[in-house]
Order: C-alpha cells, then sequence, then structure tokens
C-alpha cells in the first residue's frame, strides 16, 4: 500500500487517499455527476454507508446534512485508516467508523481482496469482477487492467447490521416501508428511507449486504 496522500480535487476539495485515481472516481461520481442529488434527508437522519471506503459519501452528507449521524461499515483495514484521516481533516462530527463487514451471517475470517490500486473497488466476490475488466479495458491497456485489478487476500470481520443500529431504529417493521423508497443513480450504491421512527438512509456499495433481520432496504448485489 502506498503511503495516503493529501490530494486537491475540484472546488478546492481536500481529501487523503492511497488512490489518486480512485479519490477522483469517487469524487465525479458523487460531486460532479450528482449520483445522489435527487435524495433529499430530513433533519438528524441516520445514515448507514456500507463500504465506506475512504468517506467520500460520508463527507457528501456531512456537508449537505450537518445535522446527520453516519454509521460508517468499512472492513479493509487500509481504507478505514484513511476514512479516519478525513473525518479527522473535515472535523466531521457525529460520523462513527466501524471497522467490520456487515453480512447475514456473523464471521470471524471471512476471505476478502483488496485491491491496493482501486481499493473502493475491494470486495469479497472478486470472481464477479470480470465484467468490470471487460469494460475497462476499452479505455486502459490490458497490462492496465491486470494491474489495477491485482489483489491481495485479507480476512475480515462480518457481523449484523442490526448489532450496531440504535434501539429506535430497530422498531421499522420487518416490510417494505409504507413511504416511497427514493434509489440514488450512483454506480454501486442503492439507497432507501425508512418514513416512519427516526429517518434513515442506507448507502451500500455492491459488496455491502445489510443482513439485518427487521429491515427491509433496497438489497446491494454482490460484486
Amino acid at each position: 500500500m502506498s503511503a495516503p496522500k493529501l490530494v486537491e480535487l475540484d472546488d478546492g476539495l481536500h481529501v487523503f487517499t492511497s488512490s489518486t485515481i480512485d479519490a477522483r472516481f469517487l469524487y465525479d461520481e458523487i460531486f460532479r455527476e450528482g449520483c445522489y442529488d435527487d435524495i433529499g434527508l430530513p433533519a438528524r437522519s441516520l445514515v448507514i454507508d456500507v463500504g465506506a471506503n475512504i468517506g467520500m459519501f460520508a463527507l457528501f452528507v456531512k456537508l449537505r446534512y450537518p445535522d446527520a449521524e453516519v454509521l460508517a461499515f468499512e472492513p479493509a483495514p487500509e481504507s478505514a485508516a484513511v476514512l479516519r484521516q478525513n473525518i479527522s481533516l473535515h472535523h466531521l462530527d457525529g460520523v462513527l467508523v466501524n471497522e467490520i463487514a456487515l453480512g447475514a451471517v456473523r464471521e470471524r475470517a471471512a476471505p476478502f481482496t483488496y485491491y491496493p490500486a482501486i481499493p473502493a473497488n475491494s470486495t469479497r466476490y472478486p470472481q464477479e469482477k470480470e465484467l468490470q475488466k471487460r469494460v475497462m479495458a476499452r479505455t486502459y491497456t490490458a497490462k492496465a487492467v491486470e494491474r489495477l485489478h491485482t489483489g491481495r487476500l485479507i480476512t475480515v470481520a462480518v457481523d449484523r447490521l442490526s448489532r450496531f443500529l440504535p434501539a429506535e431504529a430497530l422498531q421499522i417493521p420487518a416490510r417494505r416501508p409504507a413511504g416511497r423508497l427514493a434509489q440514488g443513480r450512483c454506480r454501486g450504491r442503492r439507497t432507501g428511507r425508512a418514513p416512519r421512527h427516526r429517518p434513515a438512509t442506507l448507502a451500500a456499495d455492491q459488496a455491502g449486504d445489510p443482513g439485518g433481520p427487521r429491515l427491509q432496504w433496497p438489497a446491494g448485489r454482490h460484486l
């Protein structure tokens, strides 16, 4: 892993990252393309960021909704460390980092592939990256694509989302919420808002699996 460095993105936004290409892609997707712009949050929302990576989505939420609380889940130790750096850099209050993966079954040591060159693509399901490789091959050379997808096998703990939620969030019935579920336009994330009790929003990357027994969120597919 290369040492995290402070990079400047558009609009003077600075973030720590170990991969500039990754940080710029996430910035473009979230801040420039506005893939979450059509999702509005009520006051004091609870946001669950599954696969938080270096915190680009959490930063987006806190810049727009300063009173929101973010539960961030990032199982890769290297990415979690950079996430904490960015929380400190931007003085983000109300962002709690959980260095763990989420799933339907608790595991102490689940296999997980970490990609140092593109950490946001790290996944428990590397075999499903073949389509992404073919798409990237239209822009990059085959050698570059393989270099970007050279991963390192690590083990991560897995737990259920319900173990981390506040008591009021667990009162949401195990059925589709009565209100509209808003889905973001981001590639690789799904969002849903429960209309009753304390407003809650789930943002999961495609490797995320909420796995909670009493919550009904749109499921992200595994990558």
